[in-house]
């Protein structure tokens, strides 16, 4: 537009100087008509009309030459401003030039990187179309292993039956049975001092802040990774000091849902179903508007991996949900209770866990796919120098490197299984 109207002006410009040329030729040719017929009527009159006359011509001469004085500058003028003018079109039409080789260029490189996000989309929907079946097959092969196990069940448990019947008419204690109902777990789990939980807990609280407010680091640490069939998994130890060291584990995927659907399935299926199976006590409120969960919860590595170090963890988390605009970022913060390495307990060994699950679009403009960034951080504490510990050393770095992936793995298993059914719904 602003091309079009400075073409507009030039056109104008141009146009009265044109016609300024031609009144000029006129405006000449009727001053000397004018000139003759005064110089014929003075002569034909009497002297004194004469000599009255001429005082007025002069000064009709005089103004006709300072308005022609006038008109040259104004000329002048108008040619000056003629060039700016034209100098400015000239400078337009290689700036809109160069703007419509941007916008192709930039256009080009979209279309090539929207090809591309397709591309890795169609691959996987393939993925997981084959997990799906695969989970199917298993679960196939599992019920078909199930039905025969319950028609064995079933005698067992008529042949128990008769012996509890027979037993039960033998004692003369109501109460028996009831034994076996006793919360034995309560004992293994209870904590003595509330006091020190509510501290534990406000300080996890605090830690939940500072981990959320280096969402945008990992988001930046995860543009340098290319993603393959729609995943990208690593991990690596990082030595802090001669006492501590950090595992540091990424797993990248891409999901075709949005990322608010996949981000709520997560915190329903991920951190409230399937997190919940290694709790031994939660509690679910909202701390400052956000959903939050304090949780206890013990694990071993068996359930986990087939690796023999039998690793046994207690710990203490809370696990807090953030909504924004552009992404849901759900922040992870533990401590560690104890520690057990076979039958031996490292009393002497701390450990601070750290994990992020940032859900957001790969691309701006894109609305139907989402990009899964599950981070963490472990950092692993030791009285003594490492030198003295290498075999816990490297049996908590080898656990931290694999649990991390195994639980994400497994989790979104649950999501993904979760998401089908509601669309299909």
């Amino acid at each position: 537009m602003e091309d079009d109207a400075e073409t507009a002006t030039l056109e104008a410009v141009t146009a009265f100087i044109d016609d300024y040329y031609a009144e000029e030729t006129v405006t000449g040719s009727s001053n000397a008509s004018v000139s003759s017929d005064d110089v014929t009527t003075t002569s034909s009159d009497d002297g004194a009309a004469s000599k009255k006359r001429k005082p007025v011509s002069l000064e009709k001469h005089l103004s006709h030459n300072r308005g022609r004085e006038r008109q040259k500058r104004e000329l002048q003028s108008l040619r000056q401003e003629e060039e700016v003018l034209r100098a400015r079109v000239t400078e337009l039409v290689k700036a809109r030039a160069a703007r419509l080789e941007r916008h192709r260029v930039e256009s080009t490189r979209t279309d090539v990187r929207s090809l591309a996000l397709q591309t890795e989309m169609m691959t996987v929907w393939k993925e997981m179309a084959t997990r799906q079946y695969q989970r199917r097959k298993r679960s196939e092969d599992e019920n078909t292993r199930l039905r025969e196990r319950v028609i064995e069940q079933r005698e067992v448990i008529k042949s128990l039956q008769r012996i509890l019947e027979r037993q039960f008419a033998e004692t003369n204690d109501p109460t028996a049975s009831s034994r076996l109902y006793m919360p034995s777990w309560r004992a293994v789990c209870a904590d003595g001092d509330p006091c020190r939980m509510m501290r534990i807990f406000a300080e996890l609280t605090a830690d939940l802040k500072n981990i959320y407010a280096q969402s945008d680091s990992w988001v930046q640490a995860s543009s340098l990774s290319s993603l393959v069939a729609g995943r990208f998994t690593t991990s690596r130890i990082i030595s802090l000091t001669a006492t501590s060291v950090a595992v540091e584990s990424m797993n990248l995927r891409l999901l075709p849902y949005d990322f608010k659907k996949v981000g709520q399935s997560y915190w329903i299926q991920g951190i409230n179903s399937y997190c919940h199976c290694y709790d031994y006590f939660r509690e679910n409120t909202q701390v400052d508007g956000h959903e939050t969960v304090f949780c206890g919860q013990a694990f071993h590595d068996g359930d986990i991996s087939e690796s023999s170090a039998n690793i046994r963890l207690r710990s203490h988390m809370s696990v807090q949900k953030h909504e924004e605009d552009t992404r849901t970022v759900i922040a992870h913060t533990a401590r560690s209770e104890t520690i057990s390495i076979g039958e031996q307990e490292l009393s002497d060994t701390l450990l601070r866990e750290q994990y992020w699950n940032i859900f957001q679009p790969p691309e701006p403009s894109v609305h139907d796919a989402c990009l899964v960034m599950s981070c963490g951080r472990v950092i692993v504490d030791l009285d003594s120098d490492l030198s003295k510990s290498p075999i816990a050393m490297m049996s908590l770095v080898k656990y931290f490197g694999t649990r991390f992936h195994d639980h994400i793995d497994r989790a979104f298993g649950l999501v993904e299984d979760w998401l089908l059914e509601n669309m299909v719904n």
